[in-house]
């Protein structure tokens, strides 16, 4: 039995942290890198792949914030149900399925935009950006400092 209550309780703490919001989908969806002038220039990006780029955001990103709108309006659903002791392991099993799906929906909207915007780009812009998106990688994760 106190197995179980265990692994029942790890099990909530994990949805919680997922609630919480450890992994958040939308964030590349803020940061408009085509209209940025440094990395059009560094890019070497040309006025008419600028506006395709433009076009695929503005094709997708409502799709995403409404997707988004979603995923919290679950989440927080799935949240009360945790902080509520009466509702029954299966409802929450039932919940966290249906969250997941919304996250995955997100993702999918999410990785097919970054597609989009990758195939709208010459090989060796693919190059310079994936150069300078290993650089902001580090830099968050604190390995640009020095």
């Amino acid at each position: 039995m106190a197995v179980r209550t265990f692994k029942l309780w790890r099990f909530i703490g994990l949805v919680a942290l997922v609630v919480l919001g450890i992994a958040p989908m939308a964030g590349a969806q803020g940061f408009k890198w085509w209209q940025d002038e440094k990395l059009k220039a560094d890019l070497g990006l040309a006025a008419e792949q600028v506006n395709r780029l433009e076009a695929v955001f503005q094709e997708l990103s409502p799709k995403m914030t409404a997707e988004k709108q979603v995923l919290d309006a679950l989440e927080r659903q799935l949240s009360n149900a945790i902080r509520d002791a009466n509702v029954a392991e299966a409802e929450v099993v039932r919940q966290v399925d249906v969250v997941e799906a919304a996250r995955s929906a997100l993702g999918k909207t999410r990785t097919l935009m970054i597609y989009r915007l990758y195939r709208n780009l010459s090989p060796d812009q693919r190059v310079k950006m994936k150069a300078l998106h290993e650089k902001w990688e580090a830099e968050r994760r604190g390995g640009g400092r020095r």
